[in-house]
């Protein structure tokens, strides 16, 4: 709960990748995979570098049977 609260106010202060990696990573461990699998994507359209919002995006996509969309990045 505290990382979510630390994650919201960082959001407010600076829009980057990182940001958006680890609050979709928060919101993934959370059960929240709608608002995570928006927040990885939103990272990788900011970084298509951004390795880790891949993987935990792919891992997301996944975990809810998207199977397809799940093998691809974005």
């Amino acid at each position: 709960e505290e990382a979510r609260i630390d994650t919201d106010k960082a959001k407010g202060l600076m829009h980057n990748a990182s940001v958006l990696v680890l609050s979709g990573m928060i919101e993934w461990h959370e059960r929240r995979l709608d608002e995570s699998e928006a927040e990885l994507q939103d990272a990788l359209t900011l970084d298509a570098g951004q390795c880790e919002a891949a993987f935990l995006l792919g891992a997301v996509r996944a975990e809810r049977r998207q199977w397809a969309s799940g093998a691809r990045n974005g």
